[in-house]
């Protein structure tokens, strides 16, 4: 495993890190379910959770990105479960999140603050961040005082370095950046097709050169730059450098001399073994001109598919009427790709029974639209899912 300097927090962290937000669930005959703001979400399978973690820290992953909702609130509690009982606490550095939608008061900071130490069973949180932060947020937080008690909860040993994560535009960014010294890391969306997405290569310079560490989250565009189509395939098996799309994927970041970690919600030992295999000969300026020219030409491609930008992060849902967004979006995104049509139909007829109901019902009361980190319209490209799957007979 590559380490790198998250900034001026000092710590060196993995190249790679564990993203916490999308845990292994238990089988469905075993299964709970439970509710959070982002759906139903299953039961978290302990047992392979900690079989991820432990096998993560046998290959030099130390970096652990969490949520107060990850995983309907089960992210905190069970991977707090699995470090106390591996004895693991010396060996992982573990990065969780503010529910900042939810803080009206000082008051409310500390009580989530306080509930977040317990359910990871930990006396300090070695990286807290304000969750998700935009123009509206970041407004609320300084009207509130709350970046004074995030910086008041790091004096008293609450927490051990502070930052936010980012989903709104590029001015706000550097405005947060800029609010104050106390800053020591980032969290921002990244990969080779979001280069100029929200903070952007743009934003992670600027940060870098403040002294904050950057952290990348949805390197593979929630699962897009790994299961690629064919035309993207092509581009990447006729270049003399051979490499999986995921190696590609996260090679771009790791290039970049900003880049401190990149954070993959590996599902699997196989996924975590083959990615840390990836990490471990990870190093700045690794993809050279030849490597930057064939990913200028797969972001080309790319671009000349009609997607909705969606990660699948679910936090669009529950829908009021029910329709299943995320996997919606998920299987119309592989039409437009040029995956098999009669399968993608196939589809969206199963997943619209398993996971919810069809598009057509959405009746644009836009509550989805307020919660998306991506800005999508989506009830606008609902429609247009809506006419591809059921406008032809």
């Amino acid at each position: 495993m590559q380490y790198r300097k998250l900034g001026k927090s000092g710590l060196n962290v993995s190249a790679l890190g564990l993203g916490l937000m999308r845990l292994p669930t238990m089988s469905p005959e075993a299964n709970r379910e439970y509710r959070t703001s982002g759906g139903m979400v299953g039961e978290v399978d302990e047992k392979a959770t900690r079989e991820l973690v432990v096998r993560a820290v046998e290959q030099g992953v130390n970096f652990f990105d969490s949520g107060y909702k990850y995983c309907g609130g089960q992210s905190e509690s069970v991977f707090g479960k699995v470090v106390q009982d591996t004895g693991l606490r010396d060996k992982v550095i573990i990065q969780t999140k503010a529910p900042v939608w939810s803080i009206r008061s000082k008051a409310d900071f500390h009580k989530y603050l306080e509930e977040q130490l317990g359910r990871l069973r930990m006396d300090c949180i070695d990286v807290y961040l304000f969750h998700g932060v935009y123009k509206e947020r970041w407004q609320k937080l300084v009207q509130l005082g709350i970046v004074e008690e995030l910086i008041r909860a790091k004096k008293m040993g609450k927490v051990a370095h502070i930052g936010f994560s980012f989903h709104g535009n590029l001015d706000v960014f550097k405005e947060i950046v800029d609010y104050t010294p106390e800053w020591e890391t980032c969290l921002i969306q990244l990969n080779y097709l979001d280069d100029k997405y929200q903070a952007g290569i743009e934003g992670m310079q600027y940060a870098h050169e403040r002294g904050l560490g950057v952290s990348i989250m949805e390197p593979l565009r929630g699962g897009m730059l790994a299961d690629v189509p064919k035309e993207v395939h092509e581009i990447f098996q006729k270049a003399e450098i051979q490499k999986s799309p995921v190696e590609w994927g996260l090679d771009y970041l790791w290039d970049m001399p900003e880049v401190a970690c990149a954070f993959s919600g590996m599902g699997n030992v196989k996924m975590m073994d083959e990615n840390c295999s990836y990490a471990a000969r990870s190093r700045v300026g690794m993809l050279g001109e030849e490597g930057r020219a064939i990913i200028a030409r797969v972001k080309k491609r790319f671009g000349e598919y009609d997607v909705v930008p969606c990660t699948g992060c679910a936090y669009c849902i529950p829908c009021p009427v029910g329709i299943s967004i995320p996997q919606t979006f998920l299987v119309y995104n592989r039409l437009m790709m040029g995956y098999d049509k009669e399968d993608c139909r196939n589809r969206y007829e199963r997943w619209a029974t398993i996971f919810g109901k069809k598009p057509s019902i959405c009746f644009d009361c836009l509550r989805c639209e307020k919660w998306c980190p991506q800005n999508i319209k989506i009830c606008a490209e609902l429609k247009k899912v809506v006419r591809a799957f059921e406008g032809e007979k």
